[in-house]
């Protein structure tokens, strides 16, 4: 196979350090799933003596288990192979599907979910300053055409990144040829992934049918799509500059802009400073995550359309308002939209009464007595996600489980009852069922438990219109 020498693939790696100011000295962890990528970039780094590292294996828990389990030990022979630590994480097995099923979106958004959590724990854990992918030039292209057929704006088309801190991409140079050139040159075998096979999983479609037409009637269309990469970079640039003209304040559920100054932005810089408004109320725990993580662009398009018309804007477990000359944007309780919502309750909302905007409110509190309800304490996981109820909802309660359905059936709440029906979720599943109006007051909880037992519960409540 045709490539670079070994010398100069990993030579390619040291300017990648220099261009980007790095010391290839800084102590890192490298994301080491034993495909040809990553381990090509933990034989290229150890030989440059880059680190110290440690190569961090993590097993999905979605193959079959004698497929992951070959592939853990070529993982370990080739990192002992290398004179690298490694450390191996698991990611319990059902857990990427029921996420995937959960928020509506695909496996491999899934789990890339559990994997970027487990590697940010491992760096930690490790006190590593930075985290080491092993994305190649194909793999930018690749996501390029993806999110360019899914109408990504200019931050989606900017292509990867070569450094978002902590992550680092040492490979985004070197192509997919190059870099199992640079493994047959060493001897190294790699594992492969049976599910790289699977047309279904997006990504495999592109690299396996569009990519292949594209190089045999298109052939310059990879260097073109790098071109047009480039020149959204820049334009990205410019929109992300004019975003500190107009500061978001507030470290509390509530964030407040100064309506005249945003106004004033482009259309596309209203757009992101109203997107990063959001995210900083997702990693804040306000409000929960969105499916497959990325905010809808149509209700951003929808909020501004509102705000432009004079109108506020509640959806997705936002609340978008102009009051004056400023600009709020919180967490919000929101049963009027087809899609649903969701909202993030933590512990520190106990005893706050969140609102909705059609004026209903919800209210947590810790009751304790012989015939309190609620949650018992220890029986639940924070944060919660207050949610829309979904078909095959089940709670699981001291007689079995019972789905949601038949327990709103029973309370023959009405039409406009049935509509206004919430549950709350943790990690492990349904915790609770809320109902209002004509179910007002009704609740179910999961593992109730004799009233006797006066161990604190959490109680949940919906209330008003």
């Amino acid at each position: 196979m045709k490539g670079l020498s070994a010398r100069d693939f990993e030579s390619r790696i040291e300017a990648w350090f220099r261009r980007n100011g790095l010391s290839i000295d800084s102590k890192a962890i490298v994301a080491f799933s034993g495909g040809p990528d990553s381990t090509a970039l933990l034989a290229a780094l150890q030989t440059l003596g880059a680190g110290p590292l440690r190569a961090v294996h993590i097993d999905h828990g979605i193959r079959e288990p004698e497929e992951r389990r070959k592939e853990a030990l070529l993982v370990a022979r080739n990192a002992e192979g290398l004179g690298v630590e490694l450390e191996m994480r698991r990611v319990e097995e059902g857990r990427v599907m029921a996420l995937a099923k959960e928020r509506g979106i695909g496996i491999e958004a899934a789990a890339r979910f559990f994997r970027r959590k487990e590697l940010f724990d491992a760096k930690l854990a490790f006190g590593a300053e930075w985290i080491y992918v092993g994305h190649s030039r194909d793999d930018d292209l690749e996501g390029l055409l993806m999110r360019f057929m899914g109408g990504s704006g200019s931050s989606g088309l900017r292509g990867l990144r070569p450094l978002a801190a902590p992550l680092g991409r040492p490979l985004l140079d070197l192509s997919r040829a190059e870099i199992l050139a640079y493994l047959e040159s060493r001897n190294i075998v790699p594992s492969l992934d049976s599910t790289n096979g699977d047309t279904s999983i997006l990504r495999n479609k592109v690299r396996a049918e569009l990519v292949p037409l594209l190089d045999g009637d298109f052939r310059g269309w990879r260097s073109g799509l790098m071109r047009t990469a480039r020149r959204l970079a820049v334009d990205d640039d410019a929109i992300e500059s004019l975003l500190h003209l107009v500061p978001i304040i507030g470290e509390g559920p509530e964030l407040v802009i100064d309506y005249g100054s945003f106004a004033s932005l482009p259309a596309a810089a209203r757009f992101r400073l109203l997107a990063q408004s959001i995210n900083r109320l997702v990693k804040a725990g306000k409000i929960g995550e969105f499916p497959g993580t990325r905010l809808p662009a149509r209700m951003l398009e929808r909020a501004l359309t509102a705000l432009e018309e004079g109108r506020a804007f509640a959806g997705h477990g936002i609340s978008i308002v102009r009051e004056g000359n400023l600009l709020k944007v919180s967490p919000s309780l929101d049963f009027g939209g087809s899609a649903g919502y969701f909202v993030a309750l933590n512990e520190s909302d106990i005893g706050i009464e969140r609102p909705s905007p059609d004026g209903g409110r919800l209210t947590m509190a810790w009751t304790n007595g012989p015939d309190s309800e609620g949650i018992p304490d220890g029986n639940f996981d924070f944060p919660l996600i207050l949610r829309t109820r979904r078909p095959g909802d089940q709670i699981a309660l001291v007689s079995g489980p019972k789905t949601v359905d038949r327990i709103v059936a029973a309370w023959k709440a009405g039409s406009r009852g049935w509509q206004s029906i919430a549950v709350v979720q943790d990690r492990r599943g349904i915790v609770a069922v809320l109902g209002r109006n004509g179910s007002e007051g009704r609740a179910v909880f999961r593992f109730q438990e004799p009233r006797a037992d006066v161990r604190r519960r959490l109680f949940l409540r919906l209330k008003g219109a």
